[in-house]
């Protein structure tokens, strides 16, 4: 979703946008992507990078494509800006390519000052690295003010692809009150979530991003998860 966001918000401004998904969920890649979005599932496909302004790496997915790439294409004269994001502190996804990153990289982010921190000892070049906050589509501030009272009984919307056992048995005390309880993530309704979704309900019980939808759209949000 951030990588998506962002090639969304690129697009709003007029930016011819590229993807490079090494993935073999390409079915829900294709389903989600915009249709002006140019997208590449194979590593030969992908032009070389110096016909471009911008490379953004998540993931570490560039290192399947420098063999492919020319020593002139990645440094010479008409080299990109490289910026590379990581987006935890713990998922093998998000460790450094050490080789790599240092040497290419413009800039490098991170989603979080643990995340900073852990990224911070791998190698040399890896001291400066900015935090990048974790941004909320404009759409979704356009429902401020435009907020339905509560009533006595609650529209709570839980999102979530995990939820632990405590929050899995609340949720059922509430039901049993006759609260109404929406279901978001695996287990449950599964696609992107829309600001709809936030405006019928009375508040939200979620982590990650979901969390700053919440709060654009000014809906009172409750943070837990594990």
């Amino acid at each position: 979703l951030v990588a998506l966001e962002l090639a969304e918000g690129l697009i709003a401004r007029s930016w011819e946008v590229s993807f490079y998904i090494a993935s073999p969920h390409l079915q829900f890649a294709r389903a989600k992507l915009p249709a002006e979005l140019t997208l590449y599932t194979e590593a030969a496909d992908v032009p070389p990078f110096n016909l471009f302004d911008l490379v953004y790496v998540q993931h570490q997915a560039h290192a399947t494509l420098l063999r492919r790439q020319s020593l002139d294409a990645l440094t010479g004269p008409a080299r990109p800006v490289y910026i590379f994001a990581h987006l935890s502190p713990f998922s093998p996804f998000e460790q450094p390519h050490a080789a790599s990153e240092p040497i290419l990289a413009d800039l490098i982010l991170a989603n979080s000052p643990e995340t900073a921190r852990h990224l911070s000892g791998f190698a040399k070049g890896f001291e400066q690295i900015e935090v990048m906050p974790n941004p909320s589509p404009a759409a979704f501030a356009a429902s401020q003010g435009q907020r339905p009272a509560a009533g006595p009984k609650l529209r709570l919307l839980s999102v979530s692809n995990h939820r632990p056992p405590e929050l899995r048995a609340a949720l059922a005390r509430l039901e049993e009150d006759h609260h109404k309880i929406i279901r978001f993530g695996l287990g449950a309704t599964s696609r992107r979530l829309r600001l709809d979704d936030l405006a019928r309900a009375d508040a939200v019980i979620t982590i990650g991003k979901t969390v700053q939808y919440a709060m654009a759209a000014g809906c009172p949000v409750y943070c837990y998860d594990h």
